[in-house]
């Protein structure tokens, strides 16, 4: 199954962005989460082959962007052909990410119920 990995450190943006897409695309879609650079680094490792998406916020642990390393050493594995889509609302450190390898980032939180659908429905072609 494809799995999505949502990275984020407020539980209210995993759970909507979980039913958000489990109920656009029941049975098509694993959605797990992490909450630090740690945890993400764990489920990435362990699901990487599957990863289709990975969404996360830039600044997971007290509100500083620490993210940048995370994306770097994401995108270096060979076994992850996903995208990465980061959730910002600096410029600057948006265009680092972006360098870094994101495929996209955005001013803040992805639209929940809107936009995360429509980012998904190509990669399940």
């Amino acid at each position: 199954m494809k799995r999505i990995l949502i990275v984020d450190d407020e539980d209210r943006p995993k759970r909507k962005y979980r039913i958000a897409l489990e109920d656009a695309f029941p049975g098509a879609v694993e959605v797990i989460t992490a909450s630090t650079p740690h945890e993400a680094r764990c489920q990435f490792q362990d699901n990487k082959t599957d990863l289709i998406l990975v969404v996360m916020d830039a600044c997971l642990e007290g509100g500083t962007p620490d993210t940048l390393q995370l994306v770097r050493d994401m995108k270096k594995s060979r076994e992850f052909t996903g995208k990465i889509i980061a959730n910002s609302g600096s410029p600057e450190y948006q265009q680092q990410l972006i360098e870094a390898g994101c495929h996209n980032t955005s001013p803040g939180k992805v639209r929940l119920e809107t936009d995360i659908v429509e980012i998904v429905r190509p990669l399940l072609q």
